[in-house]
């Protein structure tokens, strides 16, 4: 299996982050479902630790329109630097 992860987001304030990642999981290279890694995050005397993790998995969304998605947030992405 691969999964392929679109532009993270990244927000943080103070001792907390959040990311947001898409993401496109595909098994013997064949599309099986795309979403969004959402994880949280607290910052220790030891540095970064995972919180939290959800995630959104979405199987009937075609290839194009993952692919699509992806294009976007990269393009959103490059505007917001």
């Amino acid at each position: 299996w691969t999964e392929i992860l679109g532009i993270l987001k990244i927000n943080i304030s103070g001792p907390l982050a959040h990311v947001w990642a898409p993401y496109e999981f595909r098994v013997d290279d064949n599309f099986s479902h795309c979403g969004v890694n959402s994880i949280h995050l607290i910052k220790s005397d030891q540095g970064w630790k995972i919180l939290n993790i959800t995630d959104s998995r979405l199987k009937h969304v075609t290839k194009i329109l993952t692919l699509l998605a992806l294009d976007y947030l990269r393009a959103s992405h490059k505007k917001t630097r």
